[in-house]
């Protein structure tokens, strides 16, 4: 079944579900806009696993927590060790092209908070004329829209209206994983946990992909079915929230009336949008632990009640998990999975009124026996180094101690194993593992991203007659004004250009080093390369910032064109390069998000 995520109309038809976990859209003066209690600004460690609907790694996506920025990695895994975010509200958005908007929000807890996102394919749902309206109709859902549409610069708009949609089905088991942020909200009585009775997901587009909204005074009909389960619950008439995508929680608008087996509701504006009533909640946490008081980590939660339905999401590495859950109704919990594969476990419990939830022991014979795996970490020097984070099966993170690390892990499983910088994120892929009868020691692995970096063996001149360096950088111009170091080796086909570092001169810019290191033929010939994610056999480029000799600065995409390069007398040379990076602001500990724009470098020879 198809199934959607943002920027976009949702009607989230799903079960109620309680809002926990583990371990701000400006306000628009058009919509109703209430506020939730989140509390102080905290900085959490927070990671996440992010698929498709056929559960593959979505890589390269764009994640945003509350202002930090990172991508996924190829087994699309995240990791944020100090992300800003407030003690009873953290938020995390997922972007990526041809998916609708997957977010989590939650209660952080102590320790490595997981979250897990699964994105949702936009599908074409049917277009029509803006200038006539239009009626869409997928699965158990009916839009009907009036005319009158506008770009998102508020222009009316008369082309084309095309429509992604996706029914969303509420008994799904991974309904945790696709509705954005949780059931968490605000109105004007205040914030409350919701119970919901229906969702979709819409998009507005124009013929190349802008979103396209509805102009003043048009309105959309929406119309879904109430599942079978719980229509004997549903009410006559029903709140209609949408979904607050900058801030993570629901706002109310509106209200839906029960006709036959369907709501009917009519919304202004495209968002996520649900049919919800309000359950008594609080504000609860508890911890899971082995027998021998060590914490259970990162194993999967669900919580279901007959009244408030289900939810899902993962202990932090403390055993922790925290949230709003509901009070004076029974609940039932189902702890599984984690990197040692729990057999799901079940208990009972009812939400205490001090939300303080009596510690759960998990016998130790609902564990499989378990393989240790260990290793240490080495850098460049063959030394012990803490400086690489371990990530097995691109969920799980060990921590390391004087380099050595060790890990429990299911036995006669294969896990993929790489290992990232914690200072600029880089990376660096180990061969993949495999758990069998015994104890798995990997003996010394190198992290030495770099490595190649020292490789270079060039002989630089400081016979330049003349040189320019300038850029754009989100629109800013800079410029080099110094001097700066070039070489080459013929016979290894390797060539770089030091701007800053080493080099001489008064540097006014942010690049520090462009390195070839193979493949490039001094042939006086128009050559281009692009450098994406740290992975290149073709050149290498290093870039640090104008903060420290340690901020790292991540590529995104980067292309280098060198339209010649001769460093004979009387030589020209010009390289072009442009792209775009994610920068680490070290007093922040976040990454920004640059565009770099018409970078060019000239130089002459002299005769």
């Amino acid at each position: 079944m198809k199934k959607p995520n943002t920027k976009t109309l949702v009607l989230l038809i799903s079960f109620i579900i309680l809002i926990f976990n583990q371990c701000t859209l400006d306000k628009n003066d058009m919509l109703p806009d209430y506020d939730i209690e989140v509390g102080q600004s905290e900085n959490h460690t927070i990671s996440g696993a992010v698929v498709d609907e056929n559960e593959q790694p979505v890589a390269n996506a764009r994640v945003d927590i509350m202002g930090t920025a990172t991508v996924t990695d190829e087994h699309g895994f995240f990791y944020v060790e100090s992300a800003s975010v407030y003690s009873k509200h953290a938020y995390v958005k997922v972007e990526k092209q041809g998916y609708f908007l997957g977010s989590r929000s939650f209660y952080p807890s102590p320790g490595t908070n997981l979250v897990d996102i699964k994105l949702l394919k936009k599908t074409k749902a049917g277009s029509f004329k803006a200038t006539d309206g239009g009626v869409v109709n997928f699965e158990t859902v009916s839009v009907d829209m009036g005319s009158g549409f506008v770009t998102e610069s508020g222009t009316a708009y008369s082309g084309n209206v095309n429509v992604s949609g996706t029914y969303i089905d509420p008994t799904a088991d991974d309904i945790n994983q696709i509705m954005p942020g949780s059931l968490r909200s605000a109105s004007v009585d205040g914030e409350s946990l919701l119970a919901s009775f229906g969702m979709m997901a819409i998009e507005l587009t124009d013929d190349n992909g802008n979103p396209l909204q509805l102009s003043e005074g048009n309105t959309a009909e929406l119309s879904a079915s109430i599942p079978e389960e719980l229509s004997s619950n549903a009410p006559a008439t029903i709140p209609m929230w949408y979904f607050n995508e900058e801030k993570g929680y629901w706002v109310e608008e509106g209200e839906a009336q029960k006709i036959g087996n369907k709501y009917v509701g009519s919304v202004k504006h495209f968002s996520f949008w649900n049919y919800d009533i309000k359950i008594d909640a609080r504000e609860a946490n508890g911890t899971i632990l082995h027998e021998n008081g060590t914490p259970v980590q990162n194993v999967r939660i669900e919580m279901s009640t007959t009244q408030a339905g289900s939810r899902g999401g993962n202990t932090c590495t403390q055993g922790k998990y925290r949230g709003l859950m509901p009070i004076n109704v029974d609940i039932t919990m189902t702890i599984s999975g984690g990197p040692k594969g729990l057999t799901p476990f079940k208990v009972n419990l009812i939400v205490p009124a001090s939300g303080k939830i009596q510690d759960i022991v998990i016998p130790d014979d609902m564990f499989p026996e378990p393989i240790e795996v260990t290793g240490k970490i080495v850098d460049c020097n063959n030394k012990p180094t803490d400086e690489a984070r371990v990530i097995i099966g691109g969920r799980y993170v060990a921590t390391t101690i004087n380099g050595v690390f060790t890990a429990e892990l299911l036995t006669n499983s294969n896990y993929s194993l790489s290992l990232r910088s914690k200072a600029n994120y880089k990376k660096q892929k180990i061969n993949d593992i495999s758990t069998t009868q015994s104890n798995l020691n990997l003996g010394n692995l190198q992290f030495c991203p770099d490595g190649a970096t020292n490789s270079v063996d060039v002989d630089y001149t400081d016979d330049i007659k003349s040189f320019s360096c300038s850029y754009y950088i989100d629109g800013t111009q800079f410029a080099i004004n110094g001097d700066f170091l070039v070489g080459q080796n013929k016979d290894k086909n390797q060539m770089s250009i030091k701007i800053g570092d080493g080099a001489r001169g008064t540097i006014t810019g942010r690049f520090l080093e462009i390195t070839m290191l193979s493949d490039f033929k001094m042939d006086g010939q128009p050559h281009f390369y692009t450098f994406k994610d740290d992975k290149s056999d073709k050149w290498m480029i290093d870039f640090t910032t104008d903060l420290t000799p340690n901020d790292a600065i991540v590529p995104e995409g980067i292309r280098v064109d060198f339209f010649k390069w001769d460093l004979s007398p009387g030589g020209y040379n010009k390289v072009i390069f442009f792209g775009a990076f994610q920068e680490f602001v070290a007093p922040t500990g976040q990454y920004v998000s640059r565009s770099l724009e018409d970078g060019e470098i000239t130089f002459t020879m002299n005769d």
